[in-house]
Order: structure tokens, then C-alpha cells, then sequence
């Protein structure tokens, strides 16, 4: 059974966020919460520069080393470079659309044809509406809903890499 997190971060995004100072984060001084894997290398693929920020906030304070790419070629190339220089990543966080370039939909194909081994998450404010199943077929490992707390990263992150 996993590990009920604390959430240091609250984040609020209103649904008209287009400016990195709309973004408002009530940072605790709580600790991350024990049994998460401290050493774990995340991709994430969001091409929103708010998002980003957050994402990075997020996966940093939980102890990942983390990279950020903005549509899919960015995070193929990446990946690849990543995995070929002895420093895969364990985990990639891809948007399902992008405004600019390849979204998720038509990145995770290639990704798995690269790396049936990769472990992949939905990241998306359509994935509530989304039938598991569906999210699954294309090649997903788990789902991340947006907009969404530190605590529900950290544990995805932390359950998808338990599998």
C-alpha cells in the first residue's frame, strides 16, 4: 500500500493562466514524505511555460532530477540522448496536446517503438474525461489529470515506478 503523501505545494491555476505571476503556490516548510524514490530521472513534455515551472517545482522538491521539453521531437530527442549517454530516464510526463509540434498522442508511439521498456504518464486536462482504457491502449502507464498538487505527482511518479 502506498504511502499517504503530506503536500508541501498547493498550487492554483486559474483557468485564464497565461502568465508565469498568475501562478500562486502556498510552499510549506513540510518535508516530502519517506519511500519516494530519491534518484529517479523524469522527462516532461509540457509546452505551457507556467506548467513547466510548476512541473519543475514540483519533481525538484521530491527529489528527481528532472528535464523539461516542450513538444514531442524535443522529448524523442532527449530521451534518446538520454538512454544512449548511460542516463535513461525512469519516468516521461507528456502532455497529450502541445500547441507547437508533435503532442503526446503522436509521441508515445515512437517512444515505445524506441523503448517498449519506457514508462509513460498522461499528462493532460482532458485525461478526467478519458476511459482508462483508452489512455492505456495508446501506451500510457498511469494518468495525471491537470491541474493537480505536488502530493498527486509525487505519488504517480513514485507508483508508476514501483510497477
Amino acid at each position: 500500500m502506498a504511502a499517504k503523501l503530506k503536500t508541501p505545494y498547493h498550487a492554483s491555476l486559474s483557468p485564464r493562466a497565461t502568465h508565469a505571476r498568475e501562478l500562486r503556490a502556498d510552499v510549506r516548510s513540510e518535508a516530502p514524505a519517506s519511500g519516494i524514490c530519491r534518484s529517479a530521472r523524469v522527462l516532461i513534455m509540457d509546452d505551457d511555460f507556467t506548467l513547466q515551472k510548476l512541473h519543475k517545482r514540483y519533481a525538484s522538491h521530491a527529489g528527481y532530477a528532472v528535464e523539461i521539453v516542450s513538444n514531442g521531437e524535443a522529448m524523442l530527442a532527449a530521451y534518446k540522448k538520454a538512454k544512449q549517454t548511460g542516463r535513461p530516464f525512469d519516468l516521461v510526463v507528456i502532455d497529450l496536446t502541445v500547441s507547437c509540434g508533435m503532442g503526446g498522442k503522436e509521441a508515445i508511439p515512437k517512444l515505445i517503438e524506441y523503448d517498449p521498456d519506457a514508462r509513460a504518464v498522461l499528462s493532460t486536462g482532458y485525461a478526467a474525461s478519458m476511459e482508462e482504457s483508452y489512455w492505456r491502449k495508446m501506451g500510457f502507464a498511469g494518468s495525471l489529470p491537470k491541474p493537480y498538487e505536488m502530493g498527486t505527482f509525487s505519488q504517480l511518479v513514485k507508483d508508476s515506478l514501483d510497477k
